[in-house]
């Protein structure tokens, strides 16, 4: 049974009892640590009259809440193992994820029975999925020893206090939220207050009235709210961008009407947090996700590409070791800047080869967010086509489509520069916080 998780959760309600763990900003209730217990062991007997056993899989699809975390933690209990998956999704794509998972049963505004009878070894506790927006999602299964260890990383190299706050708008059950919310909670008994939305004005009123210090957020969050008016009374100690490349301007405008250091954090799927960036930023420093966090190990191979390991990694089926721990090579390159910090420049598959020619994406991406008017962009070839849509665009900002065109002729060898230029308000994204790649082709009139 993944009994490691329970008996931290339990240590921390023996300790903080009748202080907050959970608040609902939409409706101003607040429960204890004592109470979200009660929650749990009512969820500990509905599963447990479901017929499900430890080992086998219940899918998760709830909204951040009392139902989501009671229900994970009453699973914890049972050693059953859990795959969280995004309401977003939509209710025939998670019960086809399910299926496929060969889930015994879901929750989902209600329990709901699947039937599939795959098993786990004893000690697993949560699989996590990919977002599938390049193919199918990808399954990892996680120990309880590696989600410990990744909560337990995160809030060392973030410097995060039990008395800390943390504001969650990120889904519970993506592994971004899952390391800097739900389990610094199970740790150490960080409350975590669910915010109403995503509405600037809404956010900030919830930052203020609850008192919030911590803010994992994504970078469309961050550009959103430093275009908003600041409110006394905010007491904000850091805002955490993860989840996309966070444009320095942005960073350096919120930090100015703010007040409030921006700290990027890198991680993935497959290995939780990686990176964070503790120095506090200057105004114009270039992007970095900054150093390793405690008990991460990142490697670099010749071509920029990243490795890494520690004991958050996960090893149930991982080719690949590096010592007692899991080891993965996640998909971006980059390259250690003078400060020691790790500063990403594309992916490993960024590359495309254009009429005889090796072109880099990201590199194209970067020159076009330095033109004015532009706050970001997302660029995409389709190198087998000749015609216009070799290499096309999607720009998020003000500038008009010919002023850009212009700025590309400038800036841009004729080769890399997009045959066709789209510009919206902001980038669509995903549930995950992601560019929603099927939107973006879709706002250039192409198929998935």
């Amino acid at each position: 049974m993944a009994a490691e998780v329970d008996k931290a959760w339990r240590r921390t309600v023996g300790s903080r009892g009748r202080e907050a763990a959970l608040v609902d900003a939409a409706t101003e209730r607040t429960w204890s640590f004592e109470e979200v217990e009660s929650a749990v062991a009512q969820a500990v007997d509905d599963l447990s009259a479901s017929g499900i056993e430890a080992g086998e899989v219940l899918v998760l699809a709830e909204p951040n809440g009392l139902v989501w975390l009671s229900t994970f933690l009453a699973a914890q209990r049972l050693g059953v193992v859990v795959l969280p998956l995004e309401l977003q999704l939509g209710a025939e794509r998670i019960r086809k994820s399910a299926r496929s998972a060969g889930a015994r049963l879901l929750r989902m505004a209600e329990w709901e029975a699947i039937g599939g009878e795959r098993r786990f070894p004893p000690g697993s506790c949560l699989i996590k999925a990919t977002s599938g927006s390049t193919g199918d999602p990808k399954l990892y299964v996680f120990k309880d020893e590696e989600m410990l260890a990744d909560g337990r990383q995160v809030m060392a190299g973030m410097g995060l206090m039990p008395e800390d706050r943390n504001y969650a708008v990120i889904p519970f059950g993506h592994s971004y939220g899952l390391g800097n919310l739900v389990f610094p909670l199970i740790l150490e008994g960080l409350c975590i207050v669910c915010g109403k939305g995503y509405f600037p004005q809404e956010m900030l009123e919830d930052l203020v009235r609850h008192e919030i210090s911590v803010f994992p957020a994504v970078p469309p969050l961050v550009r959103a709210l430093s275009r908003s008016d600041v409110l006394p009374g905010l007491r904000l100690k850091q805002v955490i961008s993860a989840g996309g490349r966070l444009d320095s301007r942005v960073r350096d405008t919120f930090m100015e009407r703010f007040k409030v250091p921006v700290r990027n954090f890198y991680g993935s799927s497959e290995t939780g947090g990686i990176a964070f960036n503790r120095r506090l930023p200057q105004p114009g420093d270039p992007v970095s996700v900054g150093e390793p966090l405690p008990g991460v190990c990142i490697e670099l191979d010749v071509q920029g590409g990243v490795s890494v390991s520690s004991a958050a990694v996960y090893t149930e089926g991982n080719p690949l070791r590096q010592g007692e721990y899991g080891k993965v090579e996640v998909a971006d390159i980059g390259h250690w800047n003078d400060n020691g910090e790790l500063e990403l420049t594309g992916r490993r598959k960024g590359q495309v080869k254009i009429a005889g020619r090796r072109i880099s994406l990201a590199e194209i991406e970067a020159a076009v967010r330095q033109m004015n008017g532009v706050d970001d962009c997302w660029i995409h070839a389709f190198p087998d086509r000749g015609d216009e849509l070799a290499i096309a665009c999607v720009v998020a900002g003000e500038a008009p489509v010919e002023r850009l065109r212009a700025n590309m002729r400038e800036s841009l060898p004729v080769w890399v520069r997009p045959k066709k230029c789209v510009v919206v308000p902001f980038l669509p994204l995903n549930a995950r916080g992601k560019t929603c790649r099927q939107q973006m082709l879709a706002l250039l009139g192409l198929e998935n």
